[in-house]
């Protein structure tokens, strides 16, 4: 289901008992490109489940990840954790790379990681703060975040 909300179009997300709002695109933001694609990695602990996955839009993917919206792999292994990200200029180089990433072996997916992200720290507070422009916004997925849907 989708609304408009000041301009911005958002994704109704009606899952179990909670209702709220995911932005699909914010203006002025390389994390939700029309055109362009992202590959990414989610994992559920250092060194633990790797999940690889390419969208359009990863706020909203690794979100969707977050709240186990999609159920299958991530939600059933807790795989919440955005740990790696590429950015191409269209889809189809990001789907090819996901192809790529998904036949190595698993230590060239752990040293990719790592040469990007040392700590394995969840980066999605990181690009979820760039893409509002500011420095803290909580998180709250009961209801509405209505500093998302302002922008």
């Amino acid at each position: 289901m989708r609304s408009e909300n000041a301009g911005i179009q958002v994704n109704k997300c009606e899952q179990s008992e909670r209702k709220f709002d995911i932005p699909i695109k914010f203006p002025h933001n390389h994390y939700m490109q029309s055109k362009g694609g992202f590959v990414y990695i989610m994992t559920n602990k250092r060194n633990g489940t790797l999940y690889i996955g390419v969208t359009s839009n990863i706020m909203l993917r690794t979100t969707r990840h977050k709240d186990k919206y999609y159920g299958g792999f991530t939600a059933k292994y807790g795989a919440n954790k955005l740990v790696y990200y590429e950015v191409f200029p269209d889809i189809e180089s990001a789907i090819k790379r996901e192809k790529q990433l998904k036949d190595w072996d698993r230590n060239w997916k752990k040293d990719l990681i790592e040469k990007m992200n040392p700590e394995w720290e969840d980066l999605w507070e990181k690009i979820r703060k760039e893409s509002m422009g500011v420095d803290e916004i909580p998180y709250d997925p009961e209801k509405v975040d209505a500093k998302l849907i302002k922008l």
